[in-house]
């Protein structure tokens, strides 16, 4: 599955001897039949070993033109908007006739990956649509190529919806991706999955599939740049998370560490600086942490439609000044947030803090209705907040077995997941 990554200088060798010695068509034939997986670990080489052969060979292969759009989605510090313009051009070749139609699926696959790339979160998915429809009727396909885009275009809807927070339609959509794997999805995506799958598992609480997921990353490839690359972002940001919850501020901190180089000039650079936020916080460097939060909601500020990293910042940014002592600022910040699907961000428990602190007790528990009345399907991972202020107002109010109870289940849910901090 992961042969490009694993047993790559072959592979260089035939096609930089066929460069060489003038073979062209034999290397425009590894070139288009290798493109996407090659391109997510060999971007800039690509781009040289194309450039190498005579124009006027691949100018209006579509292919070609695709594989230097998505060689700029590749290891190291790419800027993805460079891979826009190709991309719309080999869609051009495509409509036009000059290309095979039967190219497009993989074609708008990697296009997807790049609107997604600088935020173009709506444009990305109907991207990913078409390609899934397209390859509903794309008759004249292998079955393991056919199943791989399939996989690719899952994998790039289920990724868009994790960027949105629609954590329910993500994980379907992405467990389909590495579920589909086998088939010959590149190691940079499945990777990439794997840390998504985390991610969303950590987001709903579930600290134990999250892990699960953690591990499987890591043995995905033994390519080491991989783990350090844009690919291996969501893995390492809910590794620092997860570290965070736990109040392991030592590994949060080696974790957020990683992400500087990781994650930089990707769509998960935001949801990186938020955790790198995050991390200073438990360390208790606030006013670092509220400068790495200004810098992730001015990093989506262009991004289309509504980001889950935004609210996840301004959360954490109420946070921070309720902690800070400044509780106006932070109740009126938090006056502007509605809850994430499922409650992962959940401004309601900070509102029912502030009144809990201020002696409003009853007001505490209005401001946790909403919490309470979605019951099972709120995130576990702030629930915990959600159970500890239930059970303080009740005891306040003289309620002491409804206080004993939401004790009790908030001790339970923390000893599974091991959050010993509250929920930003």
């Amino acid at each position: 599955m992961h042969a490009l990554t694993r047993a790559s200088q072959p592979f260089e060798r035939s096609l930089v001897t066929s460069i060489a010695v003038a073979d062209y068509a034999r290397a425009l034939d590894s070139i288009t039949s290798n493109w996407a997986e090659l391109s997510g670990t060999h971007g800039a080489e690509l781009r040289e070993w194309i450039r190498q052969i005579p124009e006027e060979l691949w100018s209006e292969d579509a292919r070609v033109i695709a594989a230097l759009g998505a060689s700029y989605r590749s290891l190291g510090r790419e800027d993805t908007s460079a891979a826009l313009p190709h991309f719309e051009l080999a869609e051009l070749l495509v409509s036009a006739g000059v290309s095979r139609a039967a190219e497009l699926p993989a074609i708008q696959v990697q296009h997807s990956a790049a609107l997604r790339g600088v935020g173009r979160l709506e444009a990305a998915e109907q991207k990913a649509r078409s390609a899934w429809a397209l390859l509903q009727d794309e008759l004249h396909l292998t079955l393991p190529l056919r199943l791989t885009l399939q996989a690719e275009a899952s994998l790039q809807r289920g990724l868009v919806n994790l960027h949105c927070g629609q954590l329910s339609e993500a994980v379907t959509q992405l467990h389909l991706a590495a579920g589909l794997s086998d088939n010959g999805l590149a190691s940079t995506d499945l990777a990439e999955c794997l840390g998504a799958l985390a991610f969303a598992a950590y987001a709903v609480g579930d600290f134990e599939a999250a892990e699960g997921h953690l591990a499987d990353a890591g043995t995905v490839t033994d390519n080491a740049r991989i783990h350090h690359s844009r690919f291996a972002a969501p893995a390492l940001i809910t590794q620092a998370l997860i570290a965070a919850d736990r109040n392991d501020a030592a590994s949060a901190t080696t974790a957020a560490a990683t992400l500087v180089d990781a994650a930089g000039h990707s769509d998960w650079e935001p949801l990186a600086l938020y955790a790198r936020a995050v991390a200073a916080a438990i360390n208790g460097k606030s006013i670092e942490a509220l400068d790495l939060q200004r810098r992730c909601i001015a990093s989506v500020r262009r991004w289309e439609g509504s980001p889950a990293v935004r609210t996840f910042a301004e959360m954490l940014r109420a946070g921070l000044h309720l902690h800070l002592g400044e509780t106006s600022r932070a109740a009126a910040l938090l006056s502007a947030l509605e809850p994430l699907p499922d409650h992962i961000s959940c401004p309601g428990s900070h509102r029912a803090g502030i009144l809990f602190a201020a002696g409003d007790f009853s007001g505490c528990l209005a401001a946790l209705a909403d919490c309470l009345a979605i019951g099972d399907q709120h995130s576990e991972r702030t629930l915990a907040d959600v159970l500890l202020l239930t059970a303080a107002s009740n005891y306040e109010l003289g309620d002491l077995l409804a206080a004993d109870v939401a004790f009790d289940q908030a001790l339970y849910l923390g000893s599974q997941t091991g959050i010993r901090v509250p929920s930003w």
